[in-house]
């Protein structure tokens, strides 16, 4: 598979043009490229619960730095899906931004499958992990 050419602003302005709702979230594209996306998440109030750490909504600290990696990897494939996802809380964090970084570990021609490390903002000891694949649609 070939390295993409699409950068962290410009996947923050598909985002924006694409989902209205980007705008208003917590997430930040910090940086993007071939196999990597890394995401800043910051909570709106106290610390990341688990119930905000993955909540139902569009936008989490979770799906959104494989979905980052996924399209700075393949291109503006917008509808590349979540097709699985496990998350292993480690422990709670402290108040503050989270920072979720995502390494793709597999990019296929339909698959791909991310690891994403969640730790705060200033500490390399992670709260939670995730693995999670992609559907990439041909």
């Amino acid at each position: 598979m070939t390295e993409a050419e699409v950068t962290a602003t410009e996947i923050s302005a598909l985002f924006e043009r694409e989902f209205p709702s980007w705008r208003e979230g917590p997430l930040m594209v910090e940086s993007a490229g071939f196999r990597y996306g890394v995401v800043q998440c910051a909570p709106t109030r106290g610390t990341c619960s688990r119930a905000a750490q993955y909540p139902a909504r569009q936008c989490s600290c979770w799906r959104i730095p494989l979905y980052v990696a996924v399209l700075a990897s393949v291109g503006p494939k917008l509808l590349s899906v979540t097709t699985s996802l496990t998350i292993n809380f480690l422990r709670k964090p402290d108040v503050g931004d989270l920072i979720a970084e995502c390494k793709l570990v597999k990019l296929g021609k339909r698959l791909a499958v991310g690891d994403v490390m969640i730790r705060p903002d200033g500490d390399e000891e992670a709260v939670a992990h995730a693995v999670g694949t992609y559907s990439i649609p041909a």
